[in-house]
Protein backbone atom coordinates (compact mmCIF):
# COMPACT_ATOMS: atom_id res chain seq x y z
CA UNK A 1 0.00 0.00 0.00
CA UNK A 2 1.41 3.43 -0.92
CA UNK A 3 2.47 5.80 1.85
CA UNK A 4 0.27 8.90 1.76
CA UNK A 5 1.77 10.58 4.82
CA UNK A 6 2.44 14.28 4.40
CA UNK A 7 5.80 15.91 5.00
CA UNK A 8 5.71 19.56 6.02
CA UNK A 9 7.76 21.84 3.78
CA UNK A 10 9.15 25.28 4.48
CA UNK A 11 8.16 28.29 2.38
CA UNK A 12 11.34 27.68 0.37
CA UNK A 13 10.20 24.11 -0.33
CA UNK A 14 12.66 22.25 1.88
CA UNK A 15 12.21 19.85 4.77
CA UNK A 16 14.70 21.98 6.72
CA UNK A 17 15.11 25.77 6.83
CA UNK A 18 17.22 27.34 4.09
CA UNK A 19 20.49 28.86 5.37
CA UNK A 20 23.15 30.74 3.37
CA UNK A 21 26.30 32.49 4.54
CA UNK A 22 27.72 35.12 2.20
CA UNK A 23 30.72 37.03 3.44
CA UNK A 24 29.81 38.50 6.81
CA UNK A 25 26.08 37.91 6.32
CA UNK A 26 23.89 34.93 7.17
CA UNK A 27 20.39 34.58 5.70
CA UNK A 28 18.31 32.01 7.56
CA UNK A 29 14.74 30.98 6.83
CA UNK A 30 12.68 31.02 10.03
CA UNK A 31 10.10 28.23 10.01
CA UNK A 32 8.95 28.37 13.60
CA UNK A 33 6.85 31.55 13.65
CA UNK A 34 3.17 31.40 14.49
CA UNK A 35 1.44 34.59 13.34
CA UNK A 36 -1.99 36.14 13.83
CA UNK A 37 -3.33 39.50 12.71
CA UNK A 38 -5.48 41.52 15.09
CA UNK A 39 -7.80 44.37 14.04
CA UNK A 40 -9.97 46.50 16.28
CA UNK A 41 -13.68 46.39 15.55
CA UNK A 42 -15.41 49.75 15.27
CA UNK A 43 -15.80 51.45 18.63
CA UNK A 44 -14.05 48.64 20.55
CA UNK A 45 -10.50 49.98 20.81
CA UNK A 46 -10.37 50.34 24.59
CA UNK A 47 -11.92 46.93 25.22
CA UNK A 48 -9.57 45.18 22.79
CA UNK A 49 -6.54 47.01 24.13
CA UNK A 50 -7.36 45.97 27.70
CA UNK A 51 -7.92 42.31 26.84
CA UNK A 52 -4.89 42.05 24.51
CA UNK A 53 -2.52 43.74 26.93
CA UNK A 54 -3.63 41.35 29.67
CA UNK A 55 -3.04 38.37 27.36
CA UNK A 56 0.32 39.57 26.02
CA UNK A 57 1.67 40.90 29.30
CA UNK A 58 2.52 44.37 28.03
CA UNK A 59 1.31 47.44 26.18
CA UNK A 60 0.50 47.35 22.48
CA UNK A 61 3.16 48.80 20.18
CA UNK A 62 2.77 52.12 18.43
CA UNK A 63 3.71 52.79 14.80
CA UNK A 64 7.15 51.40 13.88
CA UNK A 65 7.42 49.40 17.11
CA UNK A 66 8.02 45.69 17.73
CA UNK A 67 7.55 44.68 21.36
CA UNK A 68 8.59 41.33 22.78
CA UNK A 69 7.56 40.04 26.18
CA UNK A 70 7.51 36.47 27.44
CA UNK A 71 6.19 34.13 24.75
CA UNK A 72 4.97 36.84 22.39
CA UNK A 73 6.13 39.48 19.96
CA UNK A 74 3.75 42.16 18.63
CA UNK A 75 4.33 44.72 15.90
CA UNK A 76 2.18 47.51 14.52
CA UNK A 77 0.97 47.00 10.92
CA UNK A 78 -1.60 49.80 10.43
CA UNK A 79 -3.82 52.04 12.58
CA UNK A 80 -5.63 49.76 15.06
CA UNK A 81 -3.98 46.66 13.58
CA UNK A 82 -1.12 44.45 14.80
CA UNK A 83 0.60 41.15 14.11
CA UNK A 84 1.19 38.87 17.07
CA UNK A 85 4.05 36.39 16.84
CA UNK A 86 4.94 33.35 18.95
CA UNK A 87 6.82 30.07 18.77
CA UNK A 88 4.90 27.71 16.47
CA UNK A 89 5.84 24.62 18.47
CA UNK A 90 4.11 25.96 21.58
CA UNK A 91 1.50 28.27 20.00
CA UNK A 92 0.35 26.67 16.76
CA UNK A 93 -3.21 27.78 17.60
CA UNK A 94 -2.18 31.36 18.41
CA UNK A 95 -5.13 32.92 16.56
CA UNK A 96 -7.61 30.82 18.55
CA UNK A 97 -5.97 31.82 21.83
CA UNK A 98 -6.16 35.51 20.92
CA UNK A 99 -9.75 35.18 19.70
CA UNK A 100 -10.78 33.64 23.01
CA UNK A 101 -9.22 36.59 24.82
CA UNK A 102 -10.42 39.34 22.45
CA UNK A 103 -14.00 38.11 22.19
CA UNK A 104 -16.15 40.37 20.01
CA UNK A 105 -13.80 43.35 20.35
CA UNK A 106 -11.43 42.37 17.53
CA UNK A 107 -11.14 40.48 14.27
CA UNK A 108 -8.43 37.83 14.41
CA UNK A 109 -6.97 36.05 11.37
CA UNK A 110 -4.44 33.21 11.37
CA UNK A 111 -1.40 34.14 9.28
CA UNK A 112 0.81 31.07 9.84
CA UNK A 113 1.09 29.99 6.21
CA UNK A 114 0.80 33.43 4.59
CA UNK A 115 4.32 34.71 5.23
CA UNK A 116 7.92 33.69 4.78
CA UNK A 117 10.36 34.94 7.41
CA UNK A 118 14.08 35.44 6.82
CA UNK A 119 16.50 36.27 9.62
CA UNK A 120 19.49 38.38 8.57
CA UNK A 121 22.58 38.55 10.76
CA UNK A 122 26.04 39.94 10.22
CA UNK A 123 28.31 42.87 10.87
CA UNK A 124 26.68 46.27 11.22
CA UNK A 125 28.58 47.55 8.17
CA UNK A 126 27.40 44.66 5.99
CA UNK A 127 23.80 44.93 7.23
CA UNK A 128 23.74 48.68 6.62
CA UNK A 129 25.03 48.19 3.08
CA UNK A 130 22.57 45.38 2.44
CA UNK A 131 19.53 47.39 3.51
CA UNK A 132 20.72 50.49 1.67
CA UNK A 133 20.53 48.46 -1.56
CA UNK A 134 17.54 46.30 -0.68
CA UNK A 135 14.87 48.80 0.37
CA UNK A 136 14.21 52.32 1.64
CA UNK A 137 14.40 51.55 5.37
CA UNK A 138 15.96 54.47 7.27
CA UNK A 139 19.02 52.85 8.84
CA UNK A 140 19.30 55.57 11.51
CA UNK A 141 16.01 54.31 12.97
CA UNK A 142 17.07 50.65 13.05
CA UNK A 143 17.40 50.05 16.77
CA UNK A 144 16.13 47.21 18.93
CA UNK A 145 12.33 47.17 18.69
CA UNK A 146 12.02 48.93 15.33
CA UNK A 147 9.46 47.63 12.81
CA UNK A 148 8.34 49.04 9.49
CA UNK A 149 6.56 48.16 6.29
CA UNK A 150 8.46 48.60 3.04
CA UNK A 151 8.82 47.40 -0.54
CA UNK A 152 11.48 44.86 -1.49
CA UNK A 153 11.61 44.12 -5.20
CA UNK A 154 7.97 45.24 -5.64
CA UNK A 155 6.74 43.08 -2.75
CA UNK A 156 5.10 44.43 0.39
CA UNK A 157 7.26 43.32 3.33
CA UNK A 158 7.84 43.99 7.00
CA UNK A 159 11.30 44.58 8.44
CA UNK A 160 11.79 43.97 12.17
CA UNK A 161 14.94 44.83 14.09
CA UNK A 162 15.86 43.17 17.35
CA UNK A 163 18.81 42.35 19.56
CA UNK A 164 19.71 38.95 20.94
CA UNK A 165 19.09 38.60 24.66
CA UNK A 166 22.66 37.34 25.07
CA UNK A 167 24.35 40.35 23.46
CA UNK A 168 23.73 43.68 21.81
CA UNK A 169 24.13 42.55 18.21
CA UNK A 170 21.23 43.55 16.01
CA UNK A 171 19.52 41.06 13.76
CA UNK A 172 16.74 41.64 11.29
CA UNK A 173 13.69 39.69 10.27
CA UNK A 174 12.17 40.25 6.85
CA UNK A 175 8.59 39.04 6.41
CA UNK A 176 7.26 38.74 2.89
CA UNK A 177 4.42 36.96 1.08
CA UNK A 178 4.91 33.20 1.19
CA UNK A 179 3.79 32.94 -2.42
CA UNK A 180 6.83 35.08 -3.38
CA UNK A 181 9.32 33.39 -1.05
CA UNK A 182 11.79 32.44 -3.79
CA UNK A 183 11.71 35.90 -5.39
CA UNK A 184 12.27 37.62 -2.05
CA UNK A 185 15.06 35.19 -1.16
CA UNK A 186 16.72 35.81 -4.54
CA UNK A 187 16.60 39.59 -3.97
CA UNK A 188 18.16 39.29 -0.51
CA UNK A 189 20.87 36.94 -1.77
CA UNK A 190 21.69 39.17 -4.73
CA UNK A 191 22.14 42.20 -2.47
CA UNK A 192 24.15 40.16 0.04
CA UNK A 193 26.52 39.09 -2.73
CA UNK A 194 26.86 42.67 -3.92
CA UNK A 195 28.10 43.82 -0.50
CA UNK A 196 30.35 40.85 0.33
Amino acid sequence: MPDFSLTPLSAMGGTAPSVQSIGELTIREECNWSLASVSVRQGRHNELQTSLEAFLGGSLPKAEEWKRSGDFGVFWTAPNQWFVQANHETHENLSSLIKAQAGEHGSITEQNDSWVVFELQGSMVALRELFARLCNVDWSRCVDGFATRTQIDHQGCFVLCGADESDENLKFHVLGPRSSAHSLHHSILAMAKSVS
